[in-house]
């Protein structure tokens, strides 16, 4: 796996942590040997409070055509200061709701996060239970997958844990 983008991250205890965020899409992976567009994303999330942050998982991910530095593709984000799950498609700095999904979320509490992409179905799973599924054609090729945040808040705290990447097609 090679790193994409990376800035205010750090690995502790074996977890990637979200030290400060500027508000952009500060993180992301990609594997070389990725060849289908076809694949689930999927990390466990820990938040040490509920203050607004949009954090979770990419995939389909690509470097804007904007000229800027921001990523386009798809986002699943919990967020525990409205309490819900979300999908969104970001595209050139724009962020557009797909949909959302209300949930309790609890500080100190581990949720597992999956986004699961198979041609123009996406589909977001909530601790194994499928929560929201839409349909959408703008991103159908492979592209980066990885950690995801979208709201500037530098005092927030967030950890990702077993970030699992699974496809029928990875190699």
């Amino acid at each position: 796996m090679e790193r994409y983008t990376a800035s205010n991250y750090q690995i502790v205890s074996n977890k990637i942590k979200l030290t400060s965020n500027d508000g952009n899409i500060t993180a992301a992976y990609r594997l070389n040997a990725l060849v289908s567009p076809d694949y689930s994303v999927q990390a466990t999330l820990n938040f040490s409070s509920l203050s607004p942050l949009y954090a979770g998982v990419g995939g389909r991910m690509t470097n804007s055509t904007s000229g800027t530095s921001e990523i386009n593709g798809y986002m699943a984000f919990a967020e525990p200061g409205s309490q819900g799950v979300y999908i969104f498609k970001r595209i050139d700095g724009g962020w557009f709701l797909l949909e959302v999904y209300p949930t309790q979320i609890l500080v100190n509490t581990n949720y597992i996060l999956r986004l699961s992409m198979n041609g123009t179905n996406l589909q977001v799973y909530w601790n194994g239970a499928q929560v929201i599924s839409v349909t959408d054609a703008t991103y159908t090729a492979t592209g980066y997958t990885g950690v995801v945040t979208g709201t500037a808040n530098s005092s927030i705290a967030v950890t990702w844990d077993d970030f699992t990447l699974t496809s029928p097609t990875l190699f």
